[in-house]
């Protein structure tokens, strides 16, 4: 049996080839993020990290998206649930009216989601929206949005 205390990071992902995989500590203060999560990446992830829980967003199909876009992205999330699955950490899945409830509290509800997720994670982490913003500002959706699934993970479950 370890003398080391049970881990306090925490890992939001936003499945999809666009997402991200977001370590928090237990404070809320974001460690790192990795793009593109695969159910490979995320073992190697669980294997490093060790995280206490992780909070994946509850994959569902988007109006008019293709029939083979569902069926990779379906894929995607089932590599991801296997990976925990055999890792054996504790996670949660997290509908996104759920967390975008929680998350966008403060933010002016005539903007989009995207932009209001934005506007949440560059009010709660400041120092790491340049880091994550391109060229024009515009921040990773991805990290945004995983950043925000563990942090309302976190909070909330």
């Amino acid at each position: 049996m370890s003398n080391q205390p049970p881990s306090r990071i925490y890992f939001g992902i936003d499945p999809g080839k666009a997402g991200a995989i977001v370590a928090l500590d237990h404070d809320g203060q974001v460690l790192s993020w990795t793009l593109s999560p695969s159910g490979r990446l995320l073992y190697t992830l669980l294997e490093t990290w060790k995280p206490r829980a992780v909070f994946l967003e509850k994959a569902q199909t988007m109006p008019k998206q293709g029939i083979v876009s569902a069926f990779t992205y379906g894929c995607g999330f089932g590599e991801l649930i296997a990976a925990m699955e055999i890792y054996g950490v504790a996670y949660h899945l997290v509908p996104p009216r759920h967390w975008t409830m929680q998350m966008h509290k403060g933010t002016n509800s005539c903007d989009a989601p995207k932009y209001r997720s934005s506007t949440a994670f560059r009010r709660l982490w400041s120092d790491v929206a340049p880091q994550i913003a391109n060229g024009a500002g515009r921040l990773h959706e991805g990290v945004v949005d995983a950043a925000l699934i563990a942090l309302y993970g976190v909070k909330h479950l």
